[in-house]
Order: structure tokens, then sequence, then C-alpha cells
């Protein structure tokens, strides 16, 4: 069983944020993950949880494109529609396998945890029978801002299409792991992905809304 705790959500589902949130109340190792093979790995503890799409897809096509050097074509969207597409299937078949996992992965809404981190936390300790190691903080603001604080300070290393080593943290403009003012490329996605009316982006929010959230409080548990 590996000793390292896993939130394997899709891309810009509040991997990083969870990792904060659950260093913050809890000893021991996390690290996120975008592996959905590893749903079916019953010696691995994880949570999977996961942010409307109508809100992550588009996040996640302005990073893509953005890492890679590829501009946000607003005259000619035809391209983004395609990522659009090709990332809403790869949504959909994350959250499909999540819910045939279920009983041995913590299932719920990214959204949820960013509501209410320290109740979401404490129930993730519970469901897995972990340990809370440290309980000072007073309220979900206070947790709120000690991980903007964190992620503040913390730096990372990307390479841009050119080579070019670039420094930022992970509150930058177009990869903050918490809500932050969008960008206009980012206000053009969310409007591009309501426009086009995607019959997978649809299926993806409708297998969204039906998400039957893991609640330790009411008995449920890892299984194994």
């Amino acid at each position: 069983m590996s000793d390292i705790f896993l939130f394997n959500s899709p891309p810009r589902c509040g991997n990083v944020f969870s990792t904060f949130l659950y260093s913050l109340f809890i000893s021991g190792n996390t690290k996120k993950c975008l592996d959905t093979e590893k749903y079916s790995d019953t010696s691995q503890k994880q949570a999977a949880l996961f942010r409307n799409p109508y809100e992550s897809i588009p996040s996640h096509v302005v990073k893509a494109r953005v890492d890679c050097g590829a501009l946000i074509n607003k005259d000619n969207p035809s391209d983004l529609v395609d990522n659009i597409n090709v990332f809403a299937r790869e949504y959909l078949d994350a959250i499909k396998k999540a819910k045939a996992n279920r009983s041995n992965l913590y299932i719920g809404k990214s959204e949820d945890i960013m509501n209410d981190p320290i109740g979401k936390i404490k129930d993730i300790a519970l469901f897995f029978n972990i340990n809370i190691t440290n309980n000072h903080f007073s309220n979900n603001e206070e947790v709120i801002q000690e991980i903007k604080k964190r992620m503040t300070n913390t730096e990372k290393t990307r390479v841009d299409q050119f080579g070019t080593e670039i420094v930022e943290n992970l509150m930058s403009s177009h990869d903050g792991h918490m809500p932050r003012e969008k960008t206009q490329d980012r206000v053009f996605l969310d409007n591009l992905i309501q426009e086009v009316e995607s019959k997978i982006v649809k299926e993806c929010y409708d297998e969204y809304m039906s998400i039957e959230s893991t609640d330790a409080r009411k008995g449920e548990r890892w299984e194994y």
C-alpha cells in the first residue's frame, strides 16, 4: 500500500489546492495525480474531486494554450472548440471511471472542498481512518488565506515554446490554483463553451451534477 495520499482529479479541479489543505491538517505525504487508471487500485488512498466542467474545461484550454505558446484566436476559434471537445472527452472518461470505482476512493465536487475546506478534509480523514494532527484553524477563511499565502510563496519553473525557463508562483494569472480575476482569454473561453453547445460538454455536466459525494459522517468508509 502506498503511503502517499493522492488527489487524483482532472486538470483544473483543485488537486494542488487540496494537497496544500491536506498538509495543513494531516502529517504525511500527499501529491496531485492525473492518472485515472489508478481509480481501480484498491491499495491506494485517493480522492477524485470534480469541478463544474463549464469552469474547469475553459481553464484547462487556456492553461494548455499558454504552456505550449499557442495563441487564443478569437476570430477563428475552431481549434479552440476542438480543444474543448478533446478535454471534455477526457473529463467524461475520468468521471465515469471514478463513479465505477467509488467504493475504493473518495469522490466529490471540488467546489465543496473550496467552500468548506475544514469540513471536507476532516471527512476525507474520517473516510480513510487518517488522524487529523493539526486542528488550530478557527474558520474556513483562515484556512483559505493560509493556503493562498503558501501558494504565492511557492515557485515553479516551466519551459515555454522557445525553450526559455519561466519562474512563476502558484498564483500566476494563467495557472493559479485558487479563484482569481479571470483574464480576457479565459472570459472568451467561458463564453465560447456556452455558445458552441457541445453535446459532450453537456454530457460531462450531467455526469458532474449527478455525483453522489462520499459522506463519511453518514457511515461511509474505505473498504480496503
